[in-house]
């Protein structure tokens, strides 16, 4: 992830059980695939970190609290997701950062203080905005590339083949792909012996309620 180039991220599950790994989901609240994904999370008893963009929330929000009372994290992805963010002032950043946590604490009632920038690129600016207001930044280390393939099997194979424990998956709720390349990913990562029986809220302490 490119964030590692102007501050420290997790990218990676240090400190987790033997072959656990954790499931990411960008870009939304989206009605469809967000409902889709919490579906297949839910039949198969897996938790996630969803990274949400502010504007969706606001226009979403019963959608947001399903995602939080179903367990899973509410993390913040900006409120914008703008393609400008790299050229945005460090007060610009902080104000994207707080209207989404606002919206965060509103609707999903508690805030881990997670971090995601879009499109994983970072710069001075931002790097100083997330330090001054406290977040965690969490990266990956398997990317999806849910986005540009179209190809289910391409998506499944590039996120399985070399599975590790600890690893950190990007997936996106915003992709109509990506619920069925999810259901077979969790099957298959379970077959060869990987775990997503995690205490999810156990692994960042940095809360507020």
């Amino acid at each position: 992830m490119k964030a590692e180039v102007f501050l420290t991220s997790v990218c990676r599950l240090k400190e987790s059980k033997l072959n656990t790994i954790l499931l990411t989901f960008d870009d939304g609240p989206d009605p469809v695939g967000t409902s889709q994904i919490l579906d297949i999370l839910r039949e198969h008893h897996v938790k996630a970190i969803f990274f949400c963009i502010g504007s969706k929330i606001q226009l979403f929000p019963e959608l947001t609290r399903k995602i939080a009372e179903e367990g899973h994290i509410v993390a913040n992805h900006t409120f914008s997701h703008s393609n400008f963010t790299g050229f945005y002032s460090v007060e610009k950043i902080k104000e994207e950062l707080a209207n989404t946590e606002n919206l965060i604490l509103e609707h999903a009632k508690r805030s881990f203080k997670l971090f995601r920038p879009p499109f994983g690129v970072t710069n001075p600016n931002i790097a100083k905005a997330v330090k001054e207001l406290g977040y965690t930044v969490i990266g990956w280390n398997v990317r999806s590339f849910d986005t540009v393939s179209k190809n289910k099997e391409n998506i499944l194979n590039r996120i399985s083949r070399q599975l590790k424990a600890g690893d950190i998956i990007l997936l996106h709720d915003t992709i109509s792909i990506t619920p069925s390349v999810l259901k077979e990913f969790i099957l298959l990562a379970r077959n060869k012996g990987f775990t997503f029986d995690i205490q999810i809220e156990s692994l960042f302490t940095n809360t507020t309620k």
